[in-house]
């Protein structure tokens, strides 16, 4: 098991190392923790981003990338380093969860397999919000689990959830109270309804309060409170990202790839065995609690699904474990079933390097070739173990090869495809400008003010442009927009362009630079 968490850590930090900075969510904590590092202790508090403040999102994620920063110095791998520790930590926590649950087996299977899913290769690498919270969320619903389910200890663990609520609470807000739903959710489906008194006679919500609340009160009594409540009831009305309520459900399964065929089997063979296995009982109502929430909530982006993960890889570790077991033939039978179903469409699969590559650049680079090899020959590896020593081999297989073919697409080849250059963006636009003064228009692009290692203000209207142009000689220009929807600055001519995924980024000079020693 080691072995494996230490595999999975490789692969983690690879990732992030290999991975241009692209996402606005991702750049905000980044552009805010650099700006919070060499700030006074109490401007921790109000994270600021390019110079506003940002009361969108609690300080904890900040916090984390600005203690790395500090530590290691200002890079996106520094900043990421502390959300990668926290994904590795998940990893770890599904092992010993489903090891107390169920056994050394079916631990090593989900941890296996929580180490290769999409979203976890896709996301946990990133400096973000949901993935700090994750093992913290994960941590409190098992701890509250254990509350219920035992007679010795729960108020231990009813207060070790507490703290672990809170501290989510402090790095994602209201998307803690996914806890609070599975505690409801455990109490209701074994039906120990003595168990909310319990928790409250135990003090833990005095302890979730002292741990989440000090940070809330403190932003509520700030001017720019306003800007809080506004995102509260941005994400209770949908306002950002609103969307039907069967996309959680298909997110799900997105994030659990290539295991989302084992989790639907898993489901549909855990489920008829509700009242008879507790453990089972118990992962299927923390799925549920988690994913009932998120169906009801018209905000809806894919990231909000990853703390559904743990239970989903859980019910597939004990799919797999009674699969190899071999005492349950018909389940064993649907097993290699869907992992048949599985490794063909691997192999169809394969193909995508190369038509992705044509796709964006009218022709199959030798990476292309290269990783659509890896899949077909991953995908042939695993029909040859099963056919030489059998089910266990290839479920094993599928472990190491699922989780070596998603870090290499996602690490190496996707940013190949899709054209991500704000760093590179970012160096030559200095090394053309040097240090003249720079401005937005009409939107600020957040991952190229990390790259650029400077506050740039905003001008939404052109008045306000040329106004700023005529007091600051020299002013650059730059806008990022759709292609098509290009609103050309007030400025002599264009000097720079540079195409970015499903944007295009231009820059724009107002007059000949100060500054020509960069030129």
């Amino acid at each position: 098991m080691l072995t494996l968490w230490a595999a999975a850590g490789l692969l983690l930090l690879g990732t992030a190392y290999s991975t241009p900075l692209e996402r606005t969510q991702e750049a905000r904590i980044l552009v805010g923790a650099r700006e919070m590092m060499n700030a006074p202790w109490r401007e921790w508090l109000i994270p600021h981003v390019n110079g506003a403040v940002r009361l969108q999102k609690p300080p904890l994620a900040y916090w984390a990338s600005a203690v790395s920063f500090r530590c290691f110095g200002v890079s996106t791998f520094t900043g990421r380093l502390p959300m990668v520790l926290a994904t590795w930590l998940t990893i770890a926590l599904v092992w010993i969860i489903v090891r107390r649950l169920l056994n050394e087996r079916a631990a090593f299977f989900s941890a296996g397999a929580m180490s290769g899913c999409f979203f976890v290769l896709r996301f946990g690498k990133l400096a973000e919000t949901d993935v700090l919270s994750l093992p913290l969320i994960t941590f409190a619903v098992f701890a509250w689990w254990r509350g219920i389910s035992e007679r010795s200890g729960k108020f231990f663990w009813y207060h070790v959830g507490a703290i672990a609520m809170g501290l989510a609470a402090n790095a994602k807000g209201p998307a803690a109270l996914l806890v609070l739903a599975c505690l409801v959710g455990f109490i209701c489906a074994n039906r120990r309804w003595r168990e909310l008194w319990e928790f409250v006679r135990s003090g833990a919500p005095l302890t979730l309060a002292l741990v989440a609340a000090p940070w809330w009160v403190y932003a509520n009594t700030r001017p720019e409170a306003e800007i809080l409540r506004r995102e509260l009831s941005d994400v209770a009305r949908g306002r950002d990202h609103p969307g039907p309520p069967w996309m959680p459900p298909i997110y799900a399964l997105e994030a659990a790839l290539p295991w989302s065929g084992f989790v639907v089997l898993a489901i549909a063979a855990a489920a008829p065995r509700w009242r008879s296995h507790a453990v089972l009982r118990g992962l299927l109502t923390w799925a549920g609690a988690i994913l009932i929430p998120l169906i009801v909530l018209p905000q809806k982006q894919d990231h909000y699904i990853l703390p559904i993960l743990p239970p989903l890889v859980l019910l597939v570790g004990w799919l797999c474990d009674r699969a190899v077991g071999g005492e349950d033939r018909p389940l064993q039978r649907a097993t290699v079933w869907v992992l048949g179903g599985t490794t063909l469409a691997g192999l169809v699969a394969s193909a995508a390097p190369m038509v992705g590559g044509w796709m964006a650049h009218k022709r199959i680079s030798t990476l292309d070739w290269t990783v659509g090899a890896l899949i077909a020959l991953g995908m042939i590896r695993l029909i040859v173990a099963y056919h030489r020593r059998g089910l266990p081999a290839a479920l094993g297989g599928a472990i190491v090869v699922g989780a070596l073919v998603m870090a290499t697409t996602l690490g190496l080849w996707a940013p190949s495809v899709e054209n991500r250059g704000m760093g590179r963006a970012a160096a030559r636009i200095e090394a053309e400008f040097g240090d003249a003064p720079y401005a937005f228009y009409p939107i600020e692009s957040l991952p190229l003010v990390f790259e650029m290692r400077r506050c740039i203000p905003v001008y939404s209207t052109r008045d306000e442009l040329v106004a700023e142009a005529q007091k600051r000689g020299g002013l650059v220009v730059i806008c990022e927009q759709n292609e098509a929807a290009i609103d050309r600055p007030p400025a002599q001519g264009m000097v720079l362009s540079f195409p970015m995924k499903k944007k295009l980024l231009r820059v724009f000079w107002t007059g000949r630079p100060d500054n020509e020693s960069g030129r």
